[in-house]
């Protein structure tokens, strides 16, 4: 607490586990005056509640009396947005901080939905860092069960390993008797490496036989590189 005296202004989350589970904002101010010091306490919560600040009032006045000599305590209550649930009340902490800081008055209502997936664009927006596997159920059995109203943390799933190579074609579901390893057709100068057709059956090869046979046997079939291609647009679609 001595340390909190080189600042002005202190926001402090409050959660009030025997509430149970609720969170309220805490606005620490430390100024002076002809009287001297004074660490005057803020207190913004959106459940409204006589004996929940009272607590609160209570706790602080002993850290300021306990940790900082000399300073004059006073707790007020101040005006919050009030919610309609019982679980939103970390929105409104958050939502009630960000106008606090930049000095805007607090809004008369919020819309919890819309500022959360503000919020979600927000963090999905910033850097972010991969949490290694057990580190979040780790977290969350050091701190406890979660209280009411908390969502628990969860890892984020490995993302799925894409192909070495965009002419790696799509796996086949059903096996064939016989490999496609002969050349497609003697009377063609085929260049293509033949084993990277994707070994489908006759009734699944879409698009290679014309109806009725052309007179060229280039058009007969489709070359490999085609085959290819095609595969590379279904995995992509």
């Amino acid at each position: 607490m001595p340390k909190l005296a080189r600042f002005s202004h202190v926001y402090i989350p409050l959660h009030h586990v025997g509430d149970p589970g609720h969170w309220t904002l805490a606005r620490l101010q430390l100024s002076t005056s002809v009287l001297g010091p004074i660490a005057e306490v803020l207190h913004y919560d959106s459940i409204a509640s006589p004996k929940r600040s009272a607590h609160a009032g209570a706790t602080f006045k002993e850290l300021v009396v306990n940790s900082m000599p000399g300073y004059q305590f006073v707790f007020r209550d101040q005006p919050s947005p009030q919610q309609q649930d019982t679980i939103n009340c970390g929105v409104y902490v958050i939502i009630n901080f960000g106008h606090l800081i930049f000095g805007n008055d607090l809004p008369q209502a919020i819309d919890p939905a819309a500022e959360r997936n503000r919020l979600l664009g927000v963090l999905l927006s910033g850097p972010s860092t991969r949490m290694p596997p057990g580190a979040a159920e780790k977290a969350s059995s050091a701190h406890g069960p979660p209280s009411m109203g908390s969502v628990p943390l969860h890892p984020i799933p490995e993302e799925p390993s894409l192909p070495d190579s965009p002419m790696t074609p799509i796996p086949v579901t059903k096996p064939v008797t016989k490999p496609v390893t002969e050349p497609i057709d003697s009377g063609m100068n085929q260049t293509e490496d033949t084993t990277q057709v994707p070994q489908l059956i006759a009734s699944e090869r879409p698009m290679i036989r014309t109806t009725p046979p052309l007179r060229k046997a280039k058009s007969r079939w489709a070359s490999a590189s085609t085959i290819n291609k095609r595969c590379r647009m279904w995995e992509i679609n």
